[in-house]
C-alpha cells in the first residue's frame, strides 16, 4: 500500500514550492516506484534512506496519488505504517 501524509510548510526550502508531503510504501518499493512513475517523478528524487525510503511530493502530486489509490494519512500514521521501529537488540 502507498501512503501520503499531509502537506507541511518548509519556509526555508530553496525551491519555489514551500509545501511538501511524503509518499512511502509499507514495504513494497516496486509499488512505490510504480506510483512515482505514474506521477511523473524522476527516480533520482527518491530518498533511498535505509530506514525511511520515500519521495517528497507536492500537494498537487499528493492529490493525484490519492486518485490513483494512495491512502491519505497523518504523518504519524505514515511513520507507523511504513517505517515501524526496528529492534536494536544485541
Amino acid at each position: 500500500m502507498i501512503y501520503v501524509d499531509e502537506a507541511r510548510h518548509y519556509p526555508t526550502c530553496k525551491l519555489p514550492t514551500k509545501y511538501w508531503c511524503h509518499m512511502a510504501a509499507d514495504g513494497n518499493l516496486k509499488e512505490l516506484h510504480a506510483m512515482a512513475c505514474q506521477l511523473g517523478l524522476q527516480h533520482i528524487w527518491f530518498h533511498n534512506k535505509a530506514a525511511r525510503p520515500h519521495y517528497d511530493i507536492t500537494p498537487l502530486q499528493r492529490a493525484q496519488a490519492i486518485q490513483l489509490g494512495a491512502r491519505a494519512v497523518s504523518s504519524k500514521d505514515l511513520v507507523r505504517q511504513c517505517w515501524p521501529p526496528r529492534c536494536r537488540c544485541g
